[in-house]
């Protein structure tokens, strides 16, 4: 006589399939999860940075950093919560998949020399050309290899991962950065300066120097062909490639344009005018 139902030991094994199965199921609904939390914060941030980059076209600077939750910028706070707000987005557009409104790092501080939310009288192709040289020193910095090669950058994006707080280099207080650490969660996005600078068309920039000298100067190169003549009184426009002489044979060179942008920098209005007083370059 054939007996029917289960036996206790195949309900058992039924049970203990049917586990491993919800188990399996349930830790690849969690990945699954988790990397289109990633995803849709990943998206948004890069929205974010389009944001950003309008801002800096309209307004010739990007903003400040938000430091207390409002969602406006905050003058000279350049480590903060993103100001959405000014942005002209809405908290959501600028939080990610868990509800957080994005961190955010612009290039600057107190003390240094470049400053690219500073709403004052500026060039900004100046400023950016200044830190592609090197004559500017960026505060925020980003690697992508562990901390081997670092790179300076105009502005960061950060938010934490499914764990909700910031890992390594992320998390240590200073303003460099790490992204592609596979060992961390957290997203980050940025912008290159080179970026910026062509986006903005800019690569033509001049410095308006006055000969304010007792004695006429010569300049060559940029839009001057030949040796030209600046007499005492008279402005000349100083490009990259621009050199003034002392002479009328464009042999003794007295300035450059690098002499022109540490003079405008260091007077702290960076208006983009100099002037030449017979020994040195000086803002005015």
């Amino acid at each position: 006589m054939r007996r029917s139902g289960f036996t206790l030991i195949e309900m058992a094994l039924v049970l203990i399939i049917i586990g491993i199965v919800l188990g399996v199921s349930f830790s690849a609904l969690h990945v699954f999860t988790k990397v289109n939390r990633e995803k849709d914060t990943f998206q948004k941030m890069e929205q974010v940075k389009q944001a950003l980059i309008g801002y800096l076209l309209k307004n010739g600077h990007l903003p400040y950093a938000d430091s207390d939750g409002d969602g406006k910028d905050d003058d000279h706070t350049y480590t903060g919560k993103l100001p959405y707000i000014d942005l002209g987005l809405t908290k959501a557009d600028a939080s990610d998949a868990y509800r957080r409104v994005f961190d955010y790092d612009v290039a600057g501080s107190t003390t240094s020399q470049g400053k690219l939310a500073d709403t004052s009288s500026q060039n900004i192709c100046h400023q950016l050309g200044a830190y592609m040289d090197g004559t500017n020193t960026s505060t925020t910095r980003i690697t992508l290899d562990g901390g081997t090669n670092w790179t300076e950058v105009p502005f960061v994006l950060l938010a934490p991962g499914n764990n909700k707080q910031y890992e390594g280099e992320n998390n240590d207080g200073d303003r460099d950065y790490e992204a592609q650490n596979s060992s961390s969660d957290d997203v980050v996005v940025w912008e290159s300066f080179t970026y910026l600078y062509n986006k903005l068309g800019c690569g033509k920039e001049f410095y308006k120097l006055l000969n304010s000298s007792g004695s006429n100067i010569w300049v060559s190169g940029g839009s001057y062909t030949g040796c030209i003549k600046i007499q005492k009184g008279e402005v000349a426009y100083i490009q990259k490639d621009t050199i003034g002489y002392r002479d009328n044979s464009c042999s003794s060179q007295i300035f450059s344009f690098s002499d022109c942008e540490q003079a405008d920098f260091g007077g702290g209005d960076r208006d983009t005018e100099v002037a030449w007083d017979g020994s040195d370059v000086n803002d005015r």
